[in-house]
């Protein structure tokens, strides 16, 4: 509720503002230099190796047939 109460506030809207040009510069920095994509994913490589994925959903679990 928090988020949605600042939202309409000027703290928030100016806290959104620099929020977004944020993620915009950071898209355009990795269009534009390829090295920063490689370092990424290989730091991404380098993490997934000393956190394997084990998953919550007990083996052979069946998907919900009827939600509703």
């Amino acid at each position: 509720w928090q988020i949605v109460a600042s939202g309409g506030t000027t703290i928030g809207q100016k806290g959104m503002l620099v929020a977004a040009k944020t993620l915009a510069l950071s898209g355009v920095q990795l269009l534009s230099n390829p090295n920063s994509v490689e370092a990424a994913n290989q730091e991404l490589n380098t993490i997934r190796e000393t956190l394997p994925f084990k998953s919550l959903v007990p083996e052979g679990q069946q998907a919900p047939t009827a939600i509703r």
